[in-house]
């Protein structure tokens, strides 16, 4: 039987043309590979620093949370925490774990840093907690208290271990900008890591002035209590004048 010639020639010609195909697909899906790669190569770095940027914004707002955190409770219960017991004192006014206090959601340890400078009447840097007391206090100085994180490296040493320049450092670290690296500072991070929250005490006291009453009879002194918490005391002088902080009671 002899076969027609159209069907003679449909094979060979019919393998070459699917071959043609496979080949046009296979060039076709690297191409569609390339343009992934190159799409990839220039959309990740965005979406890196998209996703660092939302990090750094939950950071700082978690860091806004602490602030808000330690001014309440410095001002209910009329004290100023140590770093030893800071953290702990945060989660129970915030209700927070405190893991979540401890650490940002990178897994970073956050850092309570107190100006070395600090005075709140005889409590400094190196004794807090300070714990206000009935006749409140005269002198304070660099009432400063900051909360520091990093989302990338490790915090700085210079921050941790500051030695002779503490003072300078905190001074620096407290005026620079946000993610700004302070002037003369070596770090192998990125500067855009760190957030920090400052809080001034010094807007939390108001200046009272007790003056004993020239009504009173020879030899009576007027007499006060704070917050309820003591038997009425003299006033130490008949112009008495000294610092408590807001929300101190006086009666």
């Amino acid at each position: 039987m002899r076969i027609p010639q159209t069907f003679q020639r449909a094979g060979p010609r019919g393998g070459r043309s699917i071959r043609r195909e496979a080949a046009g697909a296979l060039v076709w899906v690297m191409a569609m590979l390339a343009t992934i790669s190159i799409l990839a190569a220039v959309l990740m770095p965005n979406q890196i620093r998209s996703l660092s940027e939302a990090d750094r914004e939950r950071e700082a707002e978690a860091l806004q949370r602490l602030k808000e955190g330690l001014r309440e409770y410095i001002l209910n219960t009329r004290s100023v925490p140590a770093a030893s017991t800071v953290f702990t004192n945060l989660a129970n006014t915030l209700g927070w774990e405190i893991g979540m206090v401890r650490t940002n959601h990178r897994g970073n340890p956050r850092v309570y840093l107190v100006d070395p400078n600090f005075r709140l009447g005889t409590t400094t840097a190196s004794n807090l907690p300070f714990v206000q007391g009935v006749y409140g206090v005269t002198n304070i100085s660099n009432l400063r208290l900051a909360l520091v994180s990093s989302l990338g490296e490790p915090l700085p040493a210079i921050l941790t271990n500051p030695g002779t320049n503490a003072a300078l450092v905190f001074s620096m670290l407290w005026h620079a900008p946000e993610g700004a690296e302070p002037a003369g500072w070596t770090w192998g991070g990125n500067w855009g890591d760190i957030r920090v929250a400052r809080l001034d005490l010094e807007p939390l006291l108001t200046r009272v002035r007790l003056i004993n009453s020239t009504n009173n009879a020879a030899g009576v002194v007027g007499r006060f209590s704070v917050d309820n918490t003591n038997n009425p005391v003299e006033l130490p002088t008949n112009d008495f004048r000294a610092l408590y902080l807001v929300r101190s009671d006086l009666g």
